[in-house]
């Protein structure tokens, strides 16, 4: 009897220590699946992060497209504006010389109506 009090004695100590072990993996398992947890929401944060960028980054795009397109229309505006300037510029001179040339027959006439 001695010997299976023995016996059970250290059975109960045995299992009090896996039981202390048991419980002290079931506390590291809950940490650990909380650090999964809170890194599985950082992944996901980080991720939507991502994506908004990558969004942002199109959307960044699509208005240096559009920019450039009014750019290019902008100079080609200007290139045609410089041109017409050029055009009424001449037409302006030939006018001017044309106007000199019939202000002096004009005042020729006038010499001529005088005498």
């Amino acid at each position: 009897l001695e010997t299976a009090n023995r016996s059970n004695a250290e059975a109960r100590k045995t299992i009090a220590k896996l039981h202390s072990q048991i419980q002290e993996m079931q506390v590291t398992i809950d940490d650990e699946q909380r650090q999964r947890d809170e890194i599985r929401e950082q992944y996901n944060m980080s991720e939507r992060k991502c994506q908004m960028l990558v969004t942002e980054g199109d959307e960044v795009r699509g208005a240096l497209d559009t920019a450039e397109r009014a750019r290019k229309a902008a100079e080609s505006q200007l290139v045609e504006t410089n041109e017409r300037l050029g055009e009424l510029s001449t037409q302006n001179s030939a006018l001017s010389g044309h106007k000199r040339k019939l202000d002096g027959y004009l005042s020729q006439i006038q010499s001529e109506l005088e005498e």
